[in-house]
């Protein structure tokens, strides 16, 4: 559901940025450098239009508030850089969200097992090694294993600037209407049947966003769409579209075919 704008919640929303903004107004006046753009009406246009949630919304407010803190815009020593309270402070409310996020995603991969032709494989995910595990695994690392210290304020500023995008929450319907185009591209390309595509799309769409989500990451028959769909950008001839739109015809059969047992415990 797109996040509604409701006058309580932009009340909440301008309070925040109202007073944000006055620090800056302040300090500016005061002779204190280095401090944060203000928050404006193409900001607040920004925000509307990339935020998936209210949770979301207010996650990015408090790294205004984290300025807006009692001495928030002080200078505090970090290895070999000097960098703003308020950076720091978002930085680590941002790696406990990155350790959040991907703990609860591992542990989704390691107990879970794919869906195959209606029948649950007998390994998990982390088991068969999948690229999303893999690549779960190596984000943590990669980004909590850090050290400031060994950075200078430029670095940590960048650094910053990757925990938020490796946190941001991804827009589910979003999401949802765009597989739902990919499938009809794709089926369409390879020859695929109109009425059972139809049928497909329709039951597919009638999902709410949270559900095809789940849904598009248990079963492998769903993520396959977008795997042929990225083959059909390498195809060269008619013999190539040919030898693979048999693979893609098989799975969007093994689609239809279990389509009842695949929704079953979403409808």
């Amino acid at each position: 559901m797109a996040v509604r704008y409701d006058t309580k919640f932009m009340n909440e929303i301008m309070q925040i940025v109202n007073k944000y903004n006055r620090k800056i107004t302040r300090l500016s006046k005061k002779g204190v450098t280095s401090l944060p753009y203000k928050f404006t009406r193409e900001s607040l246009k920004s925000l509307k239009q990339t935020a998936a949630s209210r949770t979301e919304v207010r996650r990015r407010l408090k790294d205004l508030q984290s300025f807006t803190q009692k001495g928030g815009e002080k200078l505090v020593n970090v290895g070999k850089a000097s960098i703003p309270k308020y950076q720091l402070s978002n930085i680590k409310r941002y790696q406990r969200l990155l350790k959040t996020q991907t703990t609860r995603k591992l542990k989704e991969l390691t107990t879970r097992h794919p869906v195959t032709n209606g029948v649950e494989d007998p390994y998990t995910f982390s088991q068969y090694g999948s690229q999303e595990y893999l690549s779960t695994k190596a984000k943590r690392i990669n980004l909590l294993n850090k050290d400031l210290s060994e950075m200078d304020s430029r670095e940590i500023s960048k650094y910053l600037e990757k925990l938020k995008a490796n946190t941001k929450e991804r827009n589910l319907e979003i999401w949802q209407d765009n597989y739902l185009s990919i499938l009809e591209d794709t089926a369409l390309s390879y020859g695929y049947d109109a009425d059972k595509l139809d049928y497909i799309i329709s039951r597919l769409s009638k999902l709410s966003a949270n559900d095809f989500d789940d849904l598009s990451f248990i079963n492998r028959n769903i993520k396959e769409i977008i795997y042929y769909y990225k083959v059909l950008e390498d195809i060269q001839t008619a013999n190539e579209l040919t030898e693979v739109g048999g693979d893609v015809v098989r799975n969007l059969d093994a689609i239809y075919d279990n389509l009842d047992d695949i929704l079953a415990e979403y409808e």
